[in-house]
């Protein structure tokens, strides 16, 4: 309910704890030059670093976030202790990886419109200050309230971070290669296989589609537009491609459409 209020992302939501089986992207439109792009992962459980429930598959996707929101329920019916909730998640993230844990972070505690939300809120934003967290964020994603002032807060908390992200430093502790002329890394090729599947290769392509979320639309016509852009789709139809036809990107086989 969060992410669809914030962006125009439209997940399924339903009212039972674990609906998200796939993180789901929206991007958020501050002015005509800012924006960025949040993520809803689905709620993790203890062991989740080592790779209990969909633990992994999560936590992937937190390595190139620049920021961390922590979400967390006041009415007190699923999760009667979102203190401890919280702190869980926080070992959680440190297991996978110690700069997950660096990353900067608000709190929010949803559903404030409830009978005794906001004296639970009052009661774990001082629980909270005892493990550090100087402020807490109560909203109502269903009714707005406290929406406005969380998007400003996490407005500002992106275009002010200055911490890397776990890719970003990953990055920069690999081996230094030589680096590509712009030309090489945007070069691709496309073949026809015994099996009759156009295989395309190319380090730009194949990283475009490493990188897209296959279970987002916003995010599939990102890609499609990027591959129109390089002249992906061009070669490919040149080279006897057509409507339903199988490409193969990397380890991904998508169906050519126009």
């Amino acid at each position: 309910t969060l992410i669809s209020r914030l962006s125009a992302a439209r997940p399924k939501i339903a009212d039972y704890p674990f609906t998200t089986l796939t993180p789901n992207l929206g991007v958020v439109r501050v002015d005509d030059r800012v924006s960025y792009v949040i993520a809803d992962l689905p709620g993790l459980i203890e062991g989740a670093a080592e790779g209990r429930g969909l633990g992994h598959q999560f936590l992937r996707h937190l390595e190139r976030a620049k920021l961390v929101v922590h979400l967390i329920d006041l009415s007190g019916f699923e999760r009667p202790d979102p203190v401890t909730d919280y702190l869980r998640i926080r070992e959680e993230l440190e297991r996978y990886d110690p700069h997950l844990a660096e990353l900067p972070e608000l709190v929010v505690a949803n559903k404030i419109d409830l009978p005794d939300a906001r004296d639970m809120a009052d009661i774990v934003a001082e629980e909270l200050q005892r493990h550090g967290v100087e402020r807490l964020y109560p909203v109502s994603a269903v009714t707005g309230e406290g929406l406005e002032e969380l998007k400003l807060a996490l407005t500002r908390a992106v275009l002010t971070s200055t911490v890397p992200s776990v890719a970003a430093l990953r990055a920069a502790e690999a081996p230094v290669e030589e680096a590509p002329s712009a030309e090489a890394d945007a070069a691709f090729d496309v073949n026809l296989d015994e099996d009759g599947v156009y295989v395309v290769s190319g380090r730009t392509v194949e990283r475009a589609l490493a990188m897209c979320d296959l279970d987002n639309e916003e995010a599939i016509l990102r890609l499609h537009h990027r591959l129109t852009r390089m002249g992906v789709l061009r070669a490919l139809r040149e080279a006897g491609c057509g409507d339903g036809d199988a490409v193969r990107i990397g380890g991904v086989v998508l169906d050519f459409q126009e």
